[in-house]
């Protein structure tokens, strides 16, 4: 047998080759300290995925804090008495960054059960009509942040004011992915001081400029019809002789 201190990952070959060896009585020996070998493998392999998973996490939260921090520079911006140049430049310059910032896209999918999908959708659909009311400015807008504020509530141990809590929604946030909840609870974070969360601003800027991109292409096509085919008539000329 060989030295299995130190395993290095299996390739495809040698998988092949520990698998036809299972099927000879003869190596019961090696079947055991290969069938050991690879659970060990496995275990080391979900190890790195969920590091994997944590450390992708990571980055989206710190490109939303970035995004979130370019923002408030934006509208600070705009309360300072500068010159109209200057302002226009810091005004350039934080559209560029932010622009680079939004082109890292991180896609984390969470896989639920039946029953956290159910969950997941109930309360999505929740949070995401108070963002569309934060979105929109909404003229009675304590309504939609004491709202967020029962539900942020329900989801932490620290209350943000004593005694708004939304027992429903806990009811239905308890059944939600561990991960689900982090995520509606950072979203709720943003409501309550007054602001969307960037994923629901990427993704209202992502429906204009398909919107935008679709009703252009109408619009050319609506002109191309207006002008129809070419039917030109032919100018007879007259030669008038004196």
């Amino acid at each position: 047998m060989g030295d299995f201190s130190s395993p290095q990952p299996p390739q495809s070959t040698s998988f092949l080759m520990a698998s036809n060896n299972c099927d000879d009585p003869t190596q019961d020996g090696d079947k055991k300290d290969n069938t050991f070998l690879y659970l060990s493998y496995i275990d080391e392999m979900e190890d790195r995925v969920q590091a994997l998973r944590r450390n992708a996490s990571s980055l989206a939260e710190e490109r939303d804090s970035l995004l979130a921090i370019l923002s408030d520079m934006k509208t600070d911006c705009l309360k300072e008495t500068w010159t109209e140049d200057a302002t226009q430049e810091l005004h350039s310059s934080i559209d560029q960054l932010r622009a680079r910032c939004q082109s890292v896209q991180i896609n984390i999918r969470v896989i639920r059960t039946a029953e956290q999908q159910s969950s997941f959708t109930k309360v999505d659909s929740l949070v995401t009509g108070l963002e569309h009311q934060c979105a929109l400015g909404d003229p009675e807008e304590q309504g939609y942040r004491k709202k967020a504020e029962s539900f942020l509530n329900a989801c932490v141990s620290d209350q943000v004011k004593p005694g708004l809590i939304d027992y429903k929604f806990q009811g239905m946030i308890l059944g939600c992915k561990l991960e689900d909840q982090k995520e509606f609870r950072q979203r709720l974070e943003c409501l309550v001081q007054g602001r969307c969360h960037m994923n629901f601003l990427d993704g209202m800027m992502q429906q204009f400029n398909i919107v935008s991109s679709l009703t252009s292409s109408d619009c050319d096509v609506i002109s191309e019809n207006n002008q129809g085919p070419n039917t030109e008539v032919p100018v007879e000329s007259t030669v008038v002789s004196s």
